[in-house]
């Protein structure tokens, strides 16, 4: 990754830096597509916990959840086509039908599956307009990753993307 890319990522950038980089992966910018291939950790700003495929499961259904960070595959994600896929078996967040929580599926190019990084930290989902949450501010490891309003004074709706090659 080039350096002033990797500058960009990192936790010591302006945070006006970070925000260009989010805005791109986002779609509301174009950076070179190395930037948009790049493989990232979801942390959650409130719980310093991390997003990840529950058990390290391969299934469609299988639950996104909370996790102490392990650096594992299951909690490595990347950014393809406005989706967030999942580098243990390239299946995609989804909200759950019916319901709240975020799952694993299969990319289809459904709304549902289309994430995007707003500057407020939030993880927005394109049609519901909702945002990815841990409910009750859960600080359990597997406290389930679900999808509600959007409230700018909520802690645990916020995250941070962390590039893997940065820890």
């Amino acid at each position: 990754m080039p350096g002033h890319i990797r500058e960009l990522l990192s936790s010591r950038a302006n945070s006006h830096f970070r925000l260009a980089v989010l805005r791109a992966l986002s779609g509301e910018y174009i950076l070179p597509k190395l930037v948009l291939n790049m493989t990232f950790f979801i942390q959650s700003l409130n719980t310093r916990l991390y997003a990840e495929v529950h058990e390290s499961k391969k299934e469609p259904g299988t639950a996104v959840v909370m996790g102490r960070f392990t650096g594992l595959k299951n909690q490595q994600w990347s950014y393809r086509r406005t989706m967030i896929e999942s580098a243990l078996n390239g299946l995609v967040m989804d909200i759950e039908k019916g319901g709240q929580r975020i799952v694993m599926a299969k990319p289809t190019e459904e709304a549902t599956q289309k994430w995007f990084f707003d500057d407020d930290c939030t993880v927005r989902n394109r049609v519901e307009h909702k945002v990815l949450d841990v409910p009750k501010t859960a600080r359990d490891n597997g406290a389930a990753v679900e999808v509600h309003e959007k409230d700018k004074d909520r802690e645990s709706q916020k995250f941070r993307i962390q590039p893997t090659n940065e820890l």
